[in-house]
């Protein structure tokens, strides 16, 4: 396990597991809240993730990153010490476009309170997996802040706009009941659950994944410019040697044995 360090603290824990990359904020003390230092280390770590996992031939690399956090709280949102400042949006900004972009997809283990920025986190992932103890809010009301165009579409596209509204305007919690009721929960359960969808999605053809996470976020907002490179995935995919496997596998009766190319 290595972790990506600051000053006097470990904030970012990376642990490979095959073609998983389990990624574990690790601010307990502060409710693994984020500041500019844990949003850049969480960039840079996905940003190479990101390259590993599309390398051709590499078959090593991870399919799947799973984004938890240190119990018993996934995040509590922005370090309030730092979140009026450019330099905390700025590096919160490159994190929810890094996750979004990505070439592979991300799996939020969420098993606890997930509040402000770690809803953010939330939204910008690809799967999510809720347990009981979590709850989610969104509360930049009571804290004098604004909300970017895209954070305040994703929350109605995922969790629906009477929700959102409710979230956003009158600070109401979402529970991991309505979670799951709105479908914003890809699986409830706990982190075995978790782990058990990071490794299902690693599986699966990663060229087509790719692609279909391309599409999915090609919505048009921040951050833009998938379009073409979901196109030529598209095109990728049909003409990749895991289409010619699946065909094969299916053919043989056996489970397919994809390469990524």
């Amino acid at each position: 396990m290595s972790p990506a360090q600051d000053p006097g603290t470990r904030p970012l824990h990376v642990e490979d597991r095959g073609a998983v990359k389990v990624i574990t904020l690790d601010r307990p003390r502060v409710r693994n809240a984020l500041d500019a230092v844990l949003c850049a280390a969480l960039t840079e770590t996905i940003r190479t993730a990101g390259e590993e996992g599309i390398r051709p031939g590499h078959g090593v690399g991870p399919r799947t990153l799973l984004l938890r956090g240190t119990p018993p709280v996934f995040c509590a949102g922005a370090d309030l010490t730092q979140a009026h400042s450019p330099e905390f949006l700025d590096a919160l900004g490159a994190l929810l476009g890094g996750i979004v972009t990505c070439p592979i997809p991300v799996v939020a283990d969420i098993q606890g309170p997930c509040i402000g920025a770690g809803l953010q986190l939330a939204l910008a992932s690809d799967l999510r997996v809720v347990g009981p103890d979590a709850w989610f809010g969104l509360p930049p009301a009571s804290l004098g802040i604004a909300l970017d165009e895209w954070t305040v579409g994703r929350c109605v596209d995922l969790i629906g706009g009477s929700r959102a509204r409710g979230l956003m305007l009158g600070g109401l919690r979402m529970s991991a009941a309505e979670a799951a009721d709105c479908g914003f929960a890809t699986v409830s359960g706990d982190s075995r659950d978790a782990e058990d969808l990071a490794g299902r999605v690693a599986a699966l053809a990663p060229l087509s994944v790719r692609q279909l996470k391309l599409t999915l976020n090609d919505t048009g907002s921040v951050p833009a410019g998938t379009g073409a490179a979901a196109r030529e995935l598209y095109d990728a995919c049909w003409a990749s040697s895991d289409a010619e496997e699946a065909r094969a596998a299916r053919a043989e009766g056996r489970a397919p044995v994809f390469t990524g190319r």
